[in-house]
């Protein structure tokens, strides 16, 4: 099966392409210079992978809706990163315990 395209080959013409590539490679003698731009180390991610993922449906009464929304905006207060909803119902899941639901 062919490799697709990335979008930047997709969108911009072949020649700005290469003239973005001259520019970020540098030569011989700038390399001993070049200084990192970020120390930031990218993670791997512990999401799961799609194909580990089952589907699930289930209704929330408007009320649960609103919760799970404020809760999304919390946490994105709080850490500055964005979640989504199916982040959120999963962490929830995994930290309940049988006496937290019972009643």
């Amino acid at each position: 099966m062919p490799r697709r395209q990335n979008l930047r080959a997709q969108y911009l013409p072949e020649e700005s392409i290469e003239a973005t590539n001259q520019e970020t490679t540098l030569a011989p003698e700038q390399k001993d210079t070049a200084t990192p731009q970020s120390s930031i180390v990218p993670q791997k991610s512990t999401k799961p992978q799609v194909s580990e993922l089952e589907k699930l449906s289930f209704y929330l009464e408007p009320k649960q809706v609103n919760k799970v929304y404020d809760l999304v905006e919390d946490y994105r207060k709080r850490t500055g990163i964005r979640v989504n909803r199916n982040d959120i119902i999963r962490r929830i899941i995994d930290i309940a315990e049988i006496d937290n639901i019972l009643p």
